[in-house]
């Protein structure tokens, strides 16, 4: 199996702490000698793994935030299932992480979104 089979994370909501930090434990089988993985240089290996943690912590964000969720689908699709708004979610988090230029320039609503409300983690009321 190529999955993650466990993963802790630090107790703190600044992204930077929780990477420069040795909080996480993040155990796989075969993952770290896929070609994909292991072809790429140090650098690459480190945004490729905080990507992951960025997928991961966003996915357990929403979790325990269902309300961010229903949210997402109310402001950019009412007929998508809660899981495509995961994936969407997810993806829209690692890439404002990654580059958040990017994001803002081809889809600002979504950069916002995940600005306002994702990034930050702060309690959503409606």
């Amino acid at each position: 199996s190529t999955c993650t089979e466990a993963i802790a994370y630090v107790p703190t909501t600044d992204t930077e702490t929780a990477f420069s930090s040795e909080g996480f434990v993040f155990i796989t089988q075969n993952s770290w000698f896929m070609p994909s993985f292991s072809a790429l240089d140090d650098a690459a290996r480190g945004k490729r793994f905080k990507q992951t943690l960025m997928r991961e912590m966003t996915l357990r964000f929403l979790y325990f935030h269902p309300e961010v969720t229903t949210k997402w689908k109310t402001t950019f699709d009412k007929t998508m299932t809660s899981y495509d708004a995961y994936v969407d979610m997810t993806q829209a988090a690692v890439m404002y992480y990654s580059t958040p230029a990017y994001l803002k320039s081809i889809n600002p609503a979504r950069y916002n979104f995940i600005k306002t409300l994702v990034m930050i983690g702060k309690e959503f009321t409606e």
